[in-house]
């Protein structure tokens, strides 16, 4: 393994050794996207590793980091795939590798009804096909009882412990108990049914990789390059995935900052993060922040207690940190709110956030329970949920001019 001791750079700084995998670590608002583009586009002018037919694979975890590269890419895009790690995964080992799980008997996967990744509560007609196929009586009960059922088998996520790949659900409910082995049969009544939920397309895709060598090898062909962003939000399989094409001959690349992981219920841990260590890799740590002023990355360094503690760019900003703890009053949070905002002449748009989607209600509204109608309306009608959920998702992509596209692209 290549030494853990890390080089200081700055957001500026352009690799120098293109054919070695490195991890950079970066605080908020030090430029780990703008570092990252602009190596892409270094990458793409002078590696001797590209060629023809070869690619950069970049990696983020949302839609939003996706849209944010290709943005600033601007050009170039014809060599380099900008995706999330679920739509890397599906496109270039799931689908078309899929079919190769079914052989040895241990999947049994209804590929001809596959039609994509589903990432919704399950169905009522769903949990019931599966109750009765594999003879699941003990969870018969009310209404309230089956909706907390569908919500626990929603949540159900993949992880790694103790060397094993096992199912838990991320959600909790005081509902009834659901046996180990059940979760495992309610996967695989899914997959007989054609159904692949969007956390088992890691699962999935680790299985192939795993079992069929070749495939990670076809891959790291086809992408020199494997470059991915927050990586601290990437959990332990996904995190052995990005090895096995390591390993096949991928340079590999890794973006990050640990103390800004906040997928923990998908299994992403910051600890991951900071040991990820491949053959011959550098690391490098950027300790600039280049957004937010010295009284902001000062309260940021008492925070962290982590490898990085970051300076200020600019020690010159008019940044204010103020701290309330507060307990949940909602009007004497919204009238302290709106006293600061003035106090400061904060105007026009601002943001808030928040550990729970409960607290950003607080300041929503005091007496209204609009906001927790579509959280809850998946509990009172499955069915119904999902028709809405697509109906919603539609209207949304024809108004940003993505159904279009879409249709036109299935015709041809």
């Amino acid at each position: 393994m290549g030494s853990k001791v890390s080089c200081l750079i700055d957001s500026d700084y352009l690799l120098e050794d293109l054919e070695r995998p490195f991890k950079v670590i970066a605080g908020p608002g030090a430029g780990k996207t703008y570092w990252l583009v602009k190596n892409i586009k270094h990458i793409l002018k002078n590696s001797k590793k590209l060629h023809r037919n070869s690619k950069i694979a970049c990696i983020t975890y949302t839609n939003v980091g996706v849209e944010e590269i290709n943005k600033q890419l601007s050009s170039g895009l014809e060599n380099v795939e900008v995706s999330t790690i679920h739509s890397f995964l599906y496109k270039n080992v799931l689908r078309p590798y899929i079919y190769l799980l079914n052989r040895d008997g241990e999947f049994e996967i209804n590929i001809d009804r596959i039609r994509g990744q589903e990432n919704t509560i399950p169905s009522q007609s769903l949990v019931d096909g599966w109750r009765r196929e594999d003879n699941i009586y003990y969870l018969n009960g009310s209404k309230e009882t089956n909706s907390k059922i569908r919500k626990l088998l929603g949540g159900l996520k993949w992880s790694y412990s103790e060397e094993e790949i096992k199912l838990t659900s991320s959600k909790y409910t005081d509902g009834p108990s659901i046996r180990q082995s059940d979760y495992i049969k309610f996967k695989q009544y899914c997959w007989r049914s054609g159904i692949i939920y969007h956390d088992d397309i890691i699962y999935l895709s680790f299985k192939l990789l795993k079992n069929f060598n070749y495939l990670a090898e076809a891959i790291s062909s086809r992408y020199t390059y494997l470059l991915l962003d927050e990586f601290q939000d990437t959990n332990i399989i996904q995190s052995k995935i990005v090895k096995l094409l390591s390993e096949a001959g991928s340079i590999v690349g890794v973006v990050g900052d640990p103390a800004q992981s906040i997928y923990k219920f998908q299994g992403a841990t910051r600890q991951e993060f900071i040991d990820f260590q491949i053959q011959n890799q550098v690391q490098y740590i950027i300790q600039q922040n280049r957004r937010s002023g010295k009284n902001i990355v000062d309260f940021l360094n008492v925070l962290r207690s982590d490898v990085l503690n970051q300076t200020a760019l600019n020690q010159d900003a008019n940044d204010y940190v103020f701290i309330h703890q507060y307990q949940e009053n909602t009007e004497n949070i919204k009238q302290l709110f709106e006293r600061k905002r003035s106090e400061l002449n904060l105007q026009g748009d601002f943001s808030i956030l928040a550990y729970e989607h409960d607290h950003l209600s607080l300041l929503k509204s005091s007496n209204s329970e609009l906001g927790k109608v579509w959280e809850n309306i998946h509990l009172l009608d499955g069915d119904r949920y999902v028709l809405l959920y697509k109906i919603f998702k539609a209207n949304r992509l024809y108004s940003e001019n993505f159904l279009d596209t879409i249709c036109r692209t299935s015709k041809r």
